[in-house]
């Protein structure tokens, strides 16, 4: 080396030295973070200032890498034509492809330590960084003055920044959880009542509960009749945000004659589970769920105080559980902004890539208000509508159902500034484009959109249930908060069956479901509501009509019909989905006596069938033939003159139809009401009602004879 180049190394060294301490002096830029300054602090004074002490539970959110291609993706894994179909990700999978980096991740650890802030929560997949700070430490770190006020529609205060935070622009983030407890999570759960001796029964007494109240083995029995499933070998998780009895479910397995389901709870935020308020939802969802599907291995309660709200905590911890293939939640979060959104949704993306469901309760304020509450327009999950069922009795078969409406102009427990119907929720989305899967749904009668996201996508049953809550005590409720865990029980057994025969399971069902509710298979794998409504402010929002509608979706399920179509399809389609009723005096005539099955082969190669029937007062035409590819053939089913002979009662005829080539068998049911009172009975279109005693709001029912197709007198 040269003494010039030797005299310029001094040089070199001071002028980098410089160059590092005038960079190290430049301000670090920083970005705002908007939408963590409710709406409302724009209209109230300040009642002071959070103690500085005041430790706070912070999540940050950080984003995914690479939507456009998980997008993409998904719509392969939910295309049967496509050899992605079914072919889900693993979690590690998952998280390599689109998850937030390992430098992503490590620039929030240091700069949790740089600013006080102690790291509580480090996850694998990086989507989440969980921290805790006294309010002081907090307000440093984010440049902000966390202020209390007194909360516009509740009785309590609440604290809020004043303006919105600001973080390094270098920082990836997608949102802070825990900035403002202006929200809560509430349950969509309507109300509870002790049941009494001198309580009113359930019309008709359709279930098997205290007073006729559904309960147990009924859901079953109205929704997946004759079925062996249990849902044996698969779990179902639970969102909670309160903590609940166990002695409660207990005492529901007993007295419904339900087997003990083993029950897992994990906790989050120090929350230790003792049963709050809500513990009556907590008890619902679970008492659904194991009612549904009484063989579960485990029910997964993942608890939160509804005090914190950090629901991402919760779907974090959901998303890492892959043995899970189905999850249900009866609470509304909060009303979002779109940066809390997002972070939302990108949980319910991995769940679909993970090949997971998650199902939602669509709310019991009747058709959407403004705003809409999250997550019950969100287009990654199912959301689930409510009806009014009718059964034969006690632990007996589907008679009808229709939209749940069970009064106007009450005030509901979950919006108390409110005066909204109590009824099934629906509407459609103000901020979701509607998904891929919702476009072939014709929305020229039910008044819904071609452009936005329509909710619910399906339903179930959401008035008269019986429940053990509150530490023991038997109640009555309804809701949809009871809807969204007996579809999740549902989606065990259709997983269930799906694992034993070899075939993947599900994951996310709207794909799949709206594929069957828009061909052919419609009628066959659901029970289409077409009476009662949802409406609110708006005559016209919603009425059910034939198809898909905005109060119960496309419809509540044909369990066994269904369960086939999407595990095991075999081409065999019978419809109509259900069996006929027919009532009358003893020794007849009834009101419906026989009933014609459409049996169709779609597309497979022929195969041949066979039926058998349970009674002998139901004659079948045939008790065998042949379906050719695309073939069509009929089936009578008849009441014979030995149905004269039976005394007042209910009876249930059980026709069974196999495929003798993928042994797959399909129920339909012929009930016989004799001298019984009927409860809009599926089986009007007979246009006898001499023998009908109708049950319920008068409003919700209409003049019009509604032909389903099939039956004769």
């Amino acid at each position: 080396m040269t003494s010039a180049n030797l005299a310029r190394v001094p040089v070199l060294a001071l002028t980098l030295i410089f160059a590092a301490f005038i960079a190290s002096a430049q301000p670090v830029s920083r970005v705002i973070l908007p939408g963590h300054v409710p709406a409302s602090v724009s209209r109230l004074a300040p009642i002071g200032r959070l103690e500085s002490g005041t430790e706070l539970n912070l999540a940050i959110s950080l984003p995914l890498h690479n939507l456009e291609a998980l997008t993409n993706l998904l719509e392969q894994i939910y295309d049967p034509a496509s050899p992605q179909f079914h072919h889900y990700l693993a979690p590690d999978e998952f998280d390599a492809r689109f998850g937030p980096t390992e430098q992503d991740y490590q620039a929030w650890v240091d700069f949790a330590g740089r600013k006080g802030l102690a790291v509580t929560g480090r996850h694998p997949n990086r989507m989440l960084l969980e921290l805790r700070a006294p309010a002081a430490t907090i307000e440093a770190a984010f440049q902000v003055t966390l202020q209390t006020y007194a909360h516009p529609t509740e009785k309590r205060t609440f604290f809020a920044p004043g303006v919105e935070p600001s973080v390094d622009a270098r920082l990836p983030i997608a949102y802070i959880s825990g900035l403002n407890n202006y929200s809560r999570p509430h349950p969509q759960s309507l109300h509870r009542s002790p049941l009494k001796s001198s309580s009113a029964p359930a019309p008709q007494l359709i279930g098997s509960g205290p007073n006729g109240n559904l309960a147990g083995f009924d859901y079953r029995a109205a929704y997946v009749p004759g079925t062996a499933l249990t849902g044996a070998g698969q779990s179902v998780g639970l969102v909670e945000f309160d903590g609940y009895y166990p002695g409660d479910i207990t005492a529901y397995e007993n007295q419904t004659g339900l087997p003990g389901v083993p029950l897992q709870n994990l906790q989050f935020h120090s929350f230790n589970g003792t049963p709050g308020t809500y513990n009556g939802e907590v008890a619902l969802d679970i008492e659904m769920a194991i009612s549904m599907a009484p063989g579960l291995a485990r029910v997964v309660v993942y608890e939160d105080d509804p005090n914190n709200g950090l629901f991402n905590t919760v779907l974090q911890a959901m998303s890492t559980n892959t043995q899970i293939k189905q999850f249900s939640s009866s609470w509304a979060f909060t009303t979002f902004g779109s940066a809390e959104r997002t972070t939302m949704d990108n949980y319910f993306l991995k769940f679909a890539a993970q090949g997971q469901t998650f199902f939602e309760a669509s709310g019991d304020a009747g058709a959407y208000y403004n705003p809409i509450q999250t997550p019950q327009d969100d287009p990654y999950i199912t959301v689930v509508g409510g009806t009014t069922l009718a059964t034969a009795g006690p632990g007996g078969p589907w008679l009808s159902e229709i939209a749940w409406n069970a009064q106007e102009g009450t005030v509901l427990d979950s919006f108390p500034d409110s005066n909204l119907i109590i009824g099934s929720g629906g509407g459609i989305s103000t901020t979701y484009s509607i998904p891929t899967w919702q476009r072939g749904v014709s929305m020229s009668t039910n008044h819904g959109s071609s452009s936005f996201r329509n909710s619910p996508d399906v339903a179930m049953v959401a008035e008269n249930i019986f429940i053990v809550a509150d530490n023991g005590q038997q109640e009555n409720t309804s809701g949809t908060s009871a809807s969204a865990p007996l579809w999740a029980g549902l989606a065990a057994l259709i997983n269930q069956q799906a694992v034993s025969s070899g075939s993947n399971t599900i994951g996310f069902i709207n794909p799949a479901l709206y594929n069957l509710g828009t061909n052919f298979s419609f009628n066959a794998c659901f029970d289409d509501i077409v009476l009662g409504n949802n409406t609110n402010s708006v005559p016209t929002q919603f009425i059910a009509v034939p198809g898909y509608d905005l109060c119960t979706g496309l419809g509540s399920p044909n369990g066994g019909s269904l369960i086939n179509a999407l595990t095991k399809p075999d081409g065999f389609i019978i419809t109509p989905g259900r069996g006929s009723v027919g009532n009358g005096p003893v020794g007849g005539p009834f009101s419906v006596s026989g009933q014609s099955l459409s049996l169709t082969n779609i597309g497979q190669p022929a195969f041949n069938w066979s039926a058998g029937c349970t009674s002998t007062w139901l004659s079948v035409s045939a008790n065998q033939g042949s379906l050719a590819s695309n073939g069509t053939s009929s089936v009578t089913l008849t009441v014979n003159s030995l149905a004269h002979s039976l005394p007042a009662g209910v009876y249930a005829a059980n026709v069974w139809f196999t495929n003798l080539t993928s042994n797959l068998a399909q129920l339909r049911q012929f009930t016989l009401q004799v001298s019984q009172e009927l409860v809009s009975d599926g089986g009007f279109e007979a246009a006898d009602f001499s023998y009908w005693t109708l049950v319920g709001p008068p409003d919700v029912y209409t003049n019009d004879i509604v032909d389903f197709g099939g039956d004769t007198n």
